[in-house]
């Protein structure tokens, strides 16, 4: 996002956060009218410079690439959680579905 403080600025001569992946709305007021749209390019921003923004884009939804991280860091997590319970029946019980693991690397049961 860029902070709507940016606005408030006076001695910018040039400006470009092009392909920084950020998101929101770009701020209307100060020199932003004066920087070409090529410094906005690439990012998902939304504004005089950009793309309109609709009543739909609200600044304060997560960026996709943040669903994709919580996505996978559940699914390491059931995963692990599964490996754990069945290294754990292995090696307690010496049964379950590493018993020819353990018994092919020779280790202590």
């Amino acid at each position: 996002m860029v902070p709507s403080s940016f606005e408030k600025l006076s001695f910018l001569s040039k400006f470009n956060v092009a392909y920084n992946k950020l998101h929101g709305e770009i701020p209307s007021g100060g020199q932003f009218s004066t920087f070409p749209n090529s410094s906005f390019e690439g990012n998902d921003l939304c504004g005089d410079q950009a793309k309109p923004c609709s009543t739909i884009h609200n600044r304060h939804t997560e960026p996709h690439n943040k669903s994709i991280r919580k996505t996978g860091f559940n699914d390491g997590m059931a995963f692990g959680f599964v490996l754990g319970v069945a290294l754990f029946q292995a090696t307690s019980r010496n049964c379950g579905p590493f018993k020819k693991l353990w018994i092919l690397l020779n280790l202590p049961t």
